[in-house]
Order: structure tokens, then sequence, then C-alpha cells
């Protein structure tokens, strides 16, 4: 069953709860990381210019890296954020447009405001968005996933 797909043919198929260290020791590959920021009722979104879309902080998790590592880093590249705390959340089960199977790790953070965004190779803008009005494109599973974090 597939909860939500993207325009480059992901698919999001499962969230899996639990606790982080036996998620990570039954599910593999975890090959990604997911960041869900909220700052008061917000949660940050950043516009990427080459999907010409809305999207989630996260990013593929680099050899030797831990996918809370990952997930620092990349909330760090993409939004210019720091995350003080990373709560795990779940694992998103993906399926690659290649057929394969893989797992992202979703995690969260509290913000008590923006720090100064500074336009980068994948992001050229941020903002706060609370799912009630239109902003243009959003990555579907990227919508799925924050929605599943929210409503926990």
């Amino acid at each position: 069953m597939t909860i939500a797909s993207n325009q480059q043919g992901y698919r999001l198929l499962a969230i899996v709860r639990g606790d982080e260290d036996d998620l990570e020791r039954q599910y593999a590959p975890i090959t990604a990381a997911f960041v869900v920021a909220k700052c008061g009722s917000k949660f940050l979104l950043g516009f990427n210019r080459h999907r010409n879309q809305w999207e989630a902080p996260a990013g593929r998790i680099e050899e030797g890296e831990t996918a809370r590592a990952c997930a620092t880093r990349e909330f760090h590249e993409e939004a210019c954020q720091v995350a003080h705390e990373l709560r795990f959340e779940c694992l998103a089960e993906m399926l690659r447009p290649t057929g394969e199977r893989k797992f992202t790790a979703v995690y969260s953070t509290l913000l008590r405001e923006l720090a100064e965004f500074r336009e980068n190779p994948e992001w050229v803008r941020i903002t706060l968005w609370n799912f009630s009005c239109f902003i243009g494109d959003i990555d579907e599973v990227d919508l799925a996933i924050l929605r599943s974090v929210a409503s926990a």
C-alpha cells in the first residue's frame, strides 16, 4: 500500500514507530535522515531550486555517519539552522523508483526562532508553514511524513 508518492518516483509505504535502537537493528538499510522542525505552531520547509517545490530538510547518510548525525548535518546545510536537540520519531519505509526498499530515520526538533538563512546549492528560501494556506508545490512524501509526526 502506498501512503504517498512524489515527482521523483519515491513511494512512502509505511511509518514504523518504536525505539530508535531497536528499529535500527530490525530494519535495513537506513539510508537517509529527515527532520521535522517546528517553530511555534508552524513547520519549517525549504524551497528546492532543482525540484521547484517545498520540502523538509533531509538527505542521504554518508559513509561512517549515523542517521542522527546526518539529520543534524542536513538540517544545517539546507536550512542553516542548528538542531540543539533531536527526538527520534519513526522510520519511513520507502520504495525507490528502482524497486529497492529503504528506510529513512525521521527526527523532530523545536526551534525558538529561526536563524538567518543563506541561499545554498539546494534551497533558495525557507518558510514556516501550518498546513492551512496554499504555498505552492510540496513534496507529497514529505507532506505525509510531516502530517504523521504532527498528529502523533
